[in-house]
């Protein structure tokens, strides 16, 4: 995820189709001005949606048959032999770029199936809240990584493609890392004993916790029939598009609006998503500990901090004037730690429906994920012809106004019960569990 965002912050500094030089760039004043055209930069940002889009089904089929282990090592390679290969047409080739973009939203669609995947595999059903929000921190460890590191080396002799390289050689290493330590099945893994076997499949079945030639076919025309799981595809687009403001857009913001320069912007902007990266795992690990609710009651809570109270500081956004950078800070920090109980909403709620078809609904998420990628920058720039702090307020205003829909509806649906498609055995199931239209 890093190797995406570094374009985030980059944008701020690369000569792009504009051909301004690197030095006109690092001393931008205007702040709203970039080496790329408006059309260049969308063409840019949805290039991964669609690379994203187009990948996440067969990628998943993948993750099915053969694991998610080699299928997450090879988009991992995929991802930097893409993002090596940015600094050598960036400036000189939109076609290529665009590519390498591609490949890079592409190597992006393994990540949530491969969170459904380990979750499903080896969290223990009462800790599924605490996995789900550890796994989906990468998009805000990609953030807290690219932002400082592109803003420290943007405005260094080295120039923003020692970003890009770097980046490689970091991404080269954490997939080494999983290929060497991860096994799709606590099973197969030899540093996991027979006892620790027992406490992850404990009120699972077997077949989930190791590789089995007897595995029940995913059900995909229930699946997204489902009543529960609809209402998790809302929330997500509703997070989804908040996610993209902020990760995506906040380093624009807060070097035009609020004045930061572009050294400090790429501390200001890692430092909000470093502490949601914080919340995130708190809320997984809280949600689960938490013994005094209901486990439906407990998705409805983490889920309204995440989209309501923050959304209630992004709005609050729209009334910060231009110049107001503490104040403006305060608040986008606030609103964006709030978002990290996302893991313990519906995220984990995705997991306690369709416990082993996880990876199957991560994947819809991921898809979800992907069309929110590609509508948010068209969206954005519509609302930003020329970047003024108003037009910033009806950005915030719009998004505010989508999570509370997208909220409300999630929370009329959710349920943490398994719905009956994951075990035949099961007689008693909520409505939101039972597929519409189908007996």
């Amino acid at each position: 995820m890093a190797n995406i965002n570094a374009f985030n912050f980059t944008i701020l500094c690369m000569p792009g189709t504009s051909h301004l030089d690197e030095e006109t760039l690092s001393m931008n004043q205007t702040m709203y001005v970039t080496g790329f055209t408006r059309s260049d930069k969308t063409l840019i940002y949805s290039a991964v949606a669609i690379g994203s889009l187009l990948a996440v089904v067969p990628i998943s089929l993948l993750i099915s048959k053969s694991g998610c282990r080699k299928v997450f090592f090879a988009c991992g390679l995929l991802s930097a032999i893409a993002t090596c290969g940015i600094p050598f047409v960036a400036a000189d080739n939109l076609m290529l770029f665009l590519v390498m973009r591609f490949l890079q939203g592409a190597a992006f669609a393994s990540c949530m199936p491969t969170a459904g995947a380990a979750t499903a595999s080896w969290a223990p059903i009462i800790q599924h809240g605490f996995f789900i929000s550890t796994f989906t921190t990468f998009p805000i460890l990609g953030s807290v990584i690219a932002m400082p590191v592109a803003g420290i080396l943007c405005t260094s002799p080295l120039g923003w493609k020692a970003v890009y390289f770097l980046l490689t050689g970091f991404t080269l290493f954490v997939f080494g890392v999983w290929v060497v330590l991860f096994r799709d099945y606590p099973e197969n893994h030899k540093l996991v004993n027979k006892s620790e076997l027992l406490r992850i499949s404990h009120g699972k079945n077997l077949s989930d916790c190791s590789k089995s030639d007897e595995k029940d076919p995913v059900p995909y025309g229930k699946i997204v029939l489902t009543p529960s799981i609809l209402g998790v595809c809302i929330g997500a687009i509703g997070d989804f598009l908040s996610i993209q403001l902020i990760h995506v857009f906040s380093p624009i913001y807060i070097r035009n609006v609020l004045q930061y320069s572009v050294h400090e912007t790429g501390f200001a902007a890692g430092l909000p998503v470093f502490l949601q990266l914080l919340v995130k795992i708190f809320g997984g690990l809280s949600s689960d500990l938490l013994r005094c609710m209901s486990e439906t009651t407990k998705l409805r809570i983490f889920n309204t901090i995440s989209m309501w109270v923050s959304g209630a500081f992004l709005l609050s956004l729209a009334f910060v004037n231009q110049g107001e950078g503490l104040y403006g800070m305060i608040l986008i920090t606030l609103a964006t730690m709030l978002q990290g109980f996302n893991g313990a909403g519906f995220n984990k709620c995705a997991t306690l429906v369709s416990r082993q078809h996880s990876h199957f609904v991560l994947a819809i998420i991921q898809f979800l994920w992907c069309i929110a990628m590609l509508i948010s920058p068209i969206m954005i720039t519509a609302l930003l012809p020329t970047g003024s702090a108003s037009e910033w307020h009806v950005v915030f205003i719009v998004h505010t106004a989508i999570l509370f829909q997208c909220n409300a509806v999630f929370c009329c649906l959710a349920t943490a019960k398994p719905a009956p498609w994951t075990d035949s055995s099961i007689t008693h199931f909520s409505r939101k569990n039972t597929p519409i239209f189908i007996s």
